[in-house]
């Protein structure tokens, strides 16, 4: 395990430092003699060496509130059409994931994309999307956050390391569609200031 002394730690925007710090289960404390902040954060790290530089902590897309707000009745078509767009490209992507996979590797390895893929239409095509929008009258990306949590956390609850994979997927997929309902801009690792430490809980593709 890794630890990092991190003064002025970099957040996505909406997000407290204090949820942050709380999430990654870090202690505060003040520096002797400075009046500056100082978070640790423990963890493990991806690459052997050691790094510095300024901690750049990104929140887990699925988990944050994110820009979740009302909608009025006759606008849940509006809403399920923004989601049928954000399936629809979220599938592109896993499969041009998989033909690229398949030709610099194997087969094997694609499968994985289409294995993932085949989750994404069994999800898609059942109606808790369309009854969470008309149930509780809140946005695409709200709806999308609550099912893939609902559908991680019952994997979780399952016994076996299949169930936790399943759950971890179901999860990613979940990042991906709300990466294209929110849109390009709402990438938050495009922007990484060069020479910055990366703060995050997953690591996904």
């Amino acid at each position: 395990r890794e630890s990092a002394i991190l003064p002025g730690v970099c957040r996505p925007a909406g997000v407290p430092l204090g949820a942050v710090v709380e999430e990654m289960q870090s202690s505060i404390g003040t520096q002797s003699g400075r009046d500056v902040a100082e978070v640790t954060l423990t963890g493990l790290r991806i690459a052997p060496g050691l790094g510095m530089g300024s901690a750049w902590v990104v929140g887990d897309r699925l988990e944050c509130r994110g820009d979740a707000h009302r909608i009025e009745l006759h606008e849940v078509e509006r809403e399920l059409i923004r989601l049928r767009v954000a399936f629809d490209q979220t599938r592109a992507e896993l499969q041009e994931a998989a033909r690229r996979v398949e030709e610099q590797f194997n087969s094997h390895l694609a499968d994985i994309f289409r294995a993932h893929e085949m989750m994404l239409d069994s999800l898609q095509s059942s109606t808790e999307f369309v009854q969470e929008l008309q149930g509780s009258l809140v946005n695409a990306e709200a709806v999308v956050r609550r099912i893939f949590r609902r559908w991680q956390e019952k994997f979780h609850s399952l016994t076996g390391e299949t169930f936790q994979q399943r759950a971890d997927d179901v999860a990613d997929l979940g990042r991906k569609v709300l990466r294209h309902l929110e849109g390009e801009d709402a990438d938050r690792l495009k922007n990484l200031p060069a020479g910055s430490v990366l703060v995050l809980k997953h690591l996904l593709p």
